[in-house]
């Protein structure tokens, strides 16, 4: 893109189409809390759904703003975001409520795109710890997955215990 005296312009034009949809898919998910809703009545999988969700905000940190930075930060909040849903028994749904990560996504993309000194250099001083907590994460992801589907398979063991 060329350089105007618009600073937004450097990056994402304020009427691009997929900023427009990060905008609108943070008001609806964070705002209107329909993650933690989602999470809630399908637990593990709706968490595990949404977030697809965050490939519109990949898209604008790789491909429009080109920050490694950025893109692991994104990427981490998602991973924090599916933990806390994963949360057994609706406590990680209630705490979902809190935790916005989508929100957080659109304030980094928008720090990044404002060209917020304070934003970029602390994404960029910690994209190394984020890199590491990504792999952390992926791990405490995996061994959540099998708690959930052991606790509805032991639910599942009970239930037919006593019709046998």
């Amino acid at each position: 893109m060329e350089r105007t005296d618009d600073k937004r312009s450097l990056y994402v034009p304020e009427d691009d189409f997929v900023y427009s949809a990060i905008k609108t898919i943070t008001n609806i998910m964070d705002k209107k809390y329909l993650d933690p809703v989602v999470g809630f009545f399908f637990p593990a999988l709706g968490d595990t759904l949404m977030s697809v969700l965050i490939i519109p905000y990949l898209y604008i940190s790789v491909f429009k703003i080109k920050s490694l930075g950025l893109t692991l930060a994104i990427i981490l909040n998602t991973l924090v975001d599916v933990i806390v849903g994963l949360i057994p028994y609706g406590i990680g749904d209630i705490l979902d409520i809190f935790n916005r990560s989508y929100s957080k996504n659109l304030r980094l993309i928008d720090g990044f795109i404002r060209r917020d000194e304070k934003v970029v250099k602390e994404v960029n001083r910690k994209a190394w710890i984020f890199a590491v907590l990504i792999a952390v994460s992926c791990v405490v992801i995996y061994f959540m997955f099998k708690l959930m589907l052991s606790l509805v398979m032991g639910g599942y063991h009970f239930i037919a215990s006593l019709f046998a």
